[in-house]
C-alpha cells in the first residue's frame, strides 16, 4: 500500500554523510552510491557480498522463488542495513549485517583489506540489525523481540548484548523505548533498519508513530526520545488506525535529521479510510465482489488519493541528536515539493536526499535520477562507475 495505509511498517531509504559525501546504499547490488553533489556525479562503489552467517548458502532447493509461473533465484547472500543501505559507515569503519545460514543468524561482518569479516554473531530466526558500541558491546534491534531467558521481549525492539569468546552475542539487557508513548498495542512490526547514523548518536526513526529515539554510540544508551504528534499516539493508545506520519527522513551534513511528515489532521481522518483499503486487499473481499485484481488496484489508488487530499500540504521538522531539539520549520527546503495530493505524487515525491546546503533532491531510485518537481538532472549518465581494490 505504498506507506499511506495504517499498521504498515514504512522503510525510509536513509543515506549518510561520510566525509562531505553523501553514501546512499541500495539493496540490489552489492555496494553503495557516492553522491558528489558539486560536481554532479554519482560514484558506484562496488565490494563483494558477505559470506552467510557460519559460511554457508542456502540449499538450492530452496533458495527460489515462485512468481507467475516463473522461477527466480534469490542471491546467495542476503544483506540488510541501515534504512535502505546494505552497507553502513560508523567510528571510520564499513560493516553490513547478514541473515541467512542454517540454523539461521545474524552477522555483523566488517570489510577490513579487501574482505569482509565476522565481527559478532545472533542465532535467531528473526531480522534486525547489530550496531556496534565503543565500550566493545553491540545494540542490537530485532523485530520479532529478544529472548530474555526462555521468553520472548517484544514490546521494544532494541536490546544491548556482549561478544562471548566464540564470537556469540549473549543478551545483557533491554533497552525501554516505550516508556514515552507506553501503552500503545504494537499493531505493526516496526522497520528496526530505519537508523540516521550521526556523530556520536544511533537514531532510530519509528516512521509509522511518528517517533524518534536516540542512542549513545558509546554505550547503547537511550539518551533522547522525541513523538511528532501526541494526538497519534494517542489515537494508537485506544487502537485506532492511523496513517503512517513520517514520510521519509534523511541525516543533514551538520548531524541533523530532516523530516518529511504529513499533519497530524490526515494521520488521524485517514486512519478510517486506511481501514477500509486493509479490508479490500483481503482475499474474501475479492471474491464476494467478484472483482479483478486490477478492479481492485484501481479502487485502492483512489482510496490513497483521498487520503491525500484530507491535507495535501507537507509539514518539515528537524530533529537534533545532541539537544533533543525537534522543530517545525517556518520554510521548506529549496527545490522541495510542498504538495503531495495523489498516490501517483507520494511515489515521486516521497524519497530525497539533502546536499550539504540542505538544497533537495528527489530520488528515483530505480534509475538514480534526481528529481525536482519543475526538472530532471539524470546523474545516471554521466556516473562513474570503478572497481577498488580497498
Amino acid at each position: 500500500c505504498f506507506g499511506l495505509s495504517a499498521q504498515t511498517f514504512t522503510s525510509l531509504h536513509m543515506g549518510q554523510w561520510i566525509d562531505g559525501k553523501f553514501v546512499l546504499g541500495q539493496r540490489d547490488y552489492d555496494g553503495y552510491n557516492i553522491i558528489d553533489f558539486k560536481e554532479s556525479h554519482i560514484f558506484k562503489q562496488h565490494v563483494p557480498y558477505a559470506p552467510l552467517p557460519k559460511g554457508q548458502e542456502y540449499p538450492e532447493a530452496t533458495n527460489r522463488l515462485a512468481f507467475d509461473g516463473k522461477t527466480f533465484k534469490w542471491p546467495k547472500a542476503i544483506n540488510t542495513g541501515i534504512g535502505q543501505s546494505s552497507i553502513f559507515f560508523t567510528d571510520g569503519d564499513v560493516y553490513t549485517v547478514v541473515i541467512g545460514g542454517k540454523p539461521q543468524a545474524m552477522q555483523l561482518t566488517s570489510f577490513i583489506d579487501g574482505e569482509w569479516l565476522p565481527q559478532a554473531e545472533l542465532d535467531t530466526d528473526s531480522q534486525g540489525v547489530i550496531l556496534p558500541l565503543r565500550n566493545g558491546t553491540f545494540l542490537v534491534g530485532i523485530r520479532e523481540g529478544h529472548l530474555v531467558g526462555d521468553n520472548k521481549h517484544d514490546a521494544n525492539p532494541f536490546g544491548i548484548y556482549k561478544r562471548n569468546t566464540k564470537g556469540k552475542l549473549e543478551f545483557i539487557e533491554i533497552i525501554d523505548i516505550k516508556s514515552a508513548v507506553e501503552g500503545i498495542k504494537i499493531m505493526h512490526i516496526p522497520e528496526i533498519q530505519n537508523i540516521a547514523i550521526t556523530g556520536d548518536h544511533y537514531t532510530f526513526i519509528d516512521a509509522d508513530m511518528g517517533a524518534l529515539w536516540s542512542f549513545s554510540k558509546s554505550t547503547g544508551r537511550l539518551i533522547r526520545s522525541k513523538v511528532l504528534y501526541p494526538e497519534v499516539i494517542e489515537a494508537l493508545k485506544s487502537n485506532k488506525w492511523v496513517v503512517p506520519v513520517i514520510i521519509c527522513a534523511q541525516p543533514t551534513n551538520d548531524g541533523e535529521i530532516l523530516i518529511s511528515a504529513w499533519s497530524g489532521k490526515l494521520c488521524l481522518e485517514g486512519g478510517s479510510i486506511a481501514t477500509i483499503i486493509d479490508e479490500i486487499g483481503r482475499e474474501r473481499y475479492r471474491k464476494t465482489n467478484n472483482l479483478t485484481s486490477d478492479e481492485i488496484f484501481e479502487k485502492i489508488n483512489q482510496l490513497h488519493d483521498s487520503i491525500c487530499a484530507l491535507d495535501p500540504v507537507i509539514r518539515w521538522y528537524n530533529y537534533d541528536p545532541v539537544s533533543g531539539s525537534l522543530k517545525r520549520e517556518r520554510t521548506s527546503p529549496k527545490g522541495a515539493n510542498n504538495f503531495i495530493s495523489s498516490r501517483d505524487e507520494y511515489i515521486e515525491y516521497r524519497k530525497w536526499c539533502l546536499n550539504s546546503e540542505r538544497e533537495l533532491f528527489y530520488i528515483d531510485s530505480n534509475k538514480l535520477i534526481f528529481l525536482h518537481p519543475e526538472k530532471k538532472v539524470d546523474l545516471s549518465k554521466i556516473a562513474k562507475q570503478f572497481l577498488t581494490d580497498n
